[in-house]
C-alpha cells in the first residue's frame, strides 16, 4: 500500500469493507496487512463457539468436524455450561462467531445469546436459516445490542443447487427466506456460498439474487476437506473461479473470499489463517482446538486454564506447520502459508494448493489521500510482549515498532500531513492500509 498525499479534500480513499457487516466472514483469516507477520497473540482476540453439532442439513461439504458421527455424540454443553465458559473468555475476547452445526438448534440457544450480550462481546451468527422458530430468533436477534451481523448458507442461485449441496428439500426456500426477512429486520446480512463444481460457473447469479433478498455482500470459500471429483473442483477450474471473483471486485461488486487460498496458486484479494495466532475454536463440549475446520483437539477449557491450552503442545505443533516452500516467501505475511486444515484433513505436508513456483510481488495503484484528513482509529489496543496491537474484531495488525505512540494518536486531533512530518512519511502507507480494513476512517 502505497499512500500519496494531495491537497483535494475529496481524495477519501475507499475502505474495502464497511461499518458493520464486514465481520460477517466464514474465515480463518483476520485481514492481515500484507507485509506484516501474523503475530501469535497472549490470548485469543476471537473464538469460533460451536454451540452445537446439530443441523438440519446434510453437507457433503460441511465443515465441520464431527458431521460424520453427529448420531454417537454426547449432548452439548448446556446453558449454564456455555454461560459459565464465556464469562471466561469475555475478559479478552473482542469477537465470538457463534456457529454449529446450525447454533439456532441448541435447545438454550437464547439464553446462550442473551449471555454474550450481557457480557458486550459482538458476535456474528453463522447459520443455514433453517431456524426452529424464525420470529423467535428474528427477535432475539434484534433485541441484542452485540449481534454484528448473520452469515446465511445460500449454495447457489435456485433450489436444485442449493438444495442438492445442502442435502436437505427446502433448504434453499429456508434460506432466502431468512436472508430476505432479516434484511428487512434491519439485521445486517451476509451470505455465505462453497465453491464447488456445482457452483463455480453461478458465482455471479449467486451474488446477483442475494444483493435482490438484501444481503451486505456474498463470501466464497474454497471446499475444505477430503472430497472427490463430483465436488472438487481441478486447480483449472478453481483459478477460473478465483478470476471472476477477482473480476467482480474490481468492478465494485461486494463479494470477497472466506477462508484462504495460497498466493502462489492464484494471486487474489484472499488473505491468510490466523487460526491458532490470532483465534481459536471451542467445541460443543468446550474444547479448545486451533481452526474450526482442524480436528486437533488442545485441551479442556472446562477444566483448564486458558492460557495453558493456548500456549500448550498441540498449538505450538498447530503453529510449527509452515511448508518449507514458504519460508522467505515475499508472500507470507499476506497468505501465511495456506490452509493447515486442509493440509492435515487430506493427509499431506502442506496445503495442496500451494505451488512450488514463488509469486510476484503485488503491484498496487497508489492511494490518494487528503493531507488534511484526520484519522480516527476503530481498534482495540492490545500490549503484547511482540509490540503493541490493534485489534478490531478478529483482525489483528501490528503497529511499526518505530511508531508504537501513535495508536492512541490517531483520535482526529492530528493530520495526515502532521503524522507525516512527526513520524516519517512511510507511516502513511501503514495508515492507509488500517483505513482499506475498516480500522481507520477520517475525523
Amino acid at each position: 500500500m502505497k499512500v500519496v498525499l494531495t491537497q483535494n479534500p475529496t481524495d477519501r480513499g475507499l475502505a474495502q469493507v464497511a461499518p458493520r457487516a464486514e465481520c460477517a466472514c466464514d474465515c480463518d483469516c483476520a485481514c492481515p496487512i500484507e507485509g506484516v507477520p501474523a503475530p501469535v497473540l497472549a490470548l485469543p482476540a476471537a473464538y469460533y463457539l460451536e454451540l452445537t453439532f446439530a443441523c438440519p442439513n446434510r453437507c457433503p461439504g460441511c465443515g465441520n468436524v464431527y458431521a460424520a458421527e453427529r448420531a454417537a455424540l454426547p449432548a452439548p454443553l448446556d446453558g449454564a455450561g456455555w454461560r459459565a465458559l464465556i464469562t471466561r473468555l469475555a475478559g479478552h475476547a473482542h469477537q465470538f462467531k457463534l456457529t454449529g452445526g446450525e447454533p439456532t438448534f441448541h435447545p438454550d440457544f437464547a439464553a446462550i445469546v442473551r449471555a454474550v450480550d450481557d457480557l458486550g462481546v459482538p458476535f456474528v451468527l453463522f447459520t443455514t436459516g433453517r431456524w426452529p422458530a424464525p420470529d423467535a430468533t428474528l427477535d432475539l436477534l434484534r433485541a441484542t445490542s452485540a449481534c454484528e451481523a448473520l452469515l446465511i448458507s445460500l449454495h447457489g442461485p435456485d433450489a436444485a443447487t442449493h438444495d442438492a449441496f445442502s442435502g436437505a428439500p427446502g433448504a434453499f426456500a429456508a434460506a432466502v427466506a431468512a436472508i430476505r426477512r432479516a434484511a428487512d429486520a434491519g439485521l445486517p446480512v451476509a451470505a455465505s456460498c462453497v465453491l464447488h463444481r456445482r457452483t463455480l460457473g453461478q458465482i455471479e447469479a449467486t451474488l446477483a439474487l442475494a444483493r435482490r433478498l438484501g444481503a451486505h455482500h456474498v463470501v466464497y470459500n474454497r471446499l475444505i476437506g477430503a472430497h472427490g471429483p463430483e465436488l472438487m473442483p481441478t486447480p483449472d477450474e478453481l483459478c477460473a473461479a478465483i478470476a471472476v471473483i477477482e473480476r467482480l471486485r474490481a468492478a465494485g461488486q461486494p463479494l470477497h473470499f472466506g477462508n484462504c487460498i495460497p498466493q502462489c496458486f492464484a494471486p487474489s484479494s484472499s488473505t491468510g489463517c490466523t487460526a491458532g495466532s490470532a483465534f481459536a475454536t471451542v467445541d460443543p463440549w468446550g474444547r479448545l482446538r486451533p481452526c474450526n475446520h482442524a480436528p486437533l483437539i488442545a485441551g479442556d477449557l472446562m477444566t483448564q486454564p486458558v492460557e495453558a491450552v493456548w500456549h500448550g503442545t498441540v498449538m505450538q505443533q498447530w503453529r510449527a506447520l509452515v511448508p518449507e516452500t514458504c519460508a522467505g516467501c515475499a508472500a507470507f505475511a499476506l497468505c501465511h502459508g495456506g490452509c493447515r486444515a486442509q493440509a492435515l484433513l487430506t493427509g499431506e505436508a502442506q496445503d495442496p494448493l500451494i505451488q512450488a513456483a514463488r509469486p510476484a510481488p503485488r503491484v498496487e495503484e497508489p492511494l490518494s489521500l487528503y493531507a488534511g484528513l484526520r484519522p480516527v482509529g476503530r481498534y482495540a489496543t492490545r500490549y503484547e510482549p511482540q509490540g503493541v496491537m490493534l485489534i478490531r474484531r478478529s483482525e489483528v495488525i501490528a503497529a511499526p515498532p518505530d511508531a508504537r505512540t501513535l495508536p492512541a494518536r490517531l483520535d482526529g486531533r492530528f493530520t495526515l500531513a502532521q503524522i507525516a512530518a512527526q513520524y516519517g512519511a512511510p507511516i502513511l502507507d501503514w495508515i492507509g492500509a488500517l483505513h482499506q480494513y475498516g480500522m481507520v476512517t477520517w475525523a
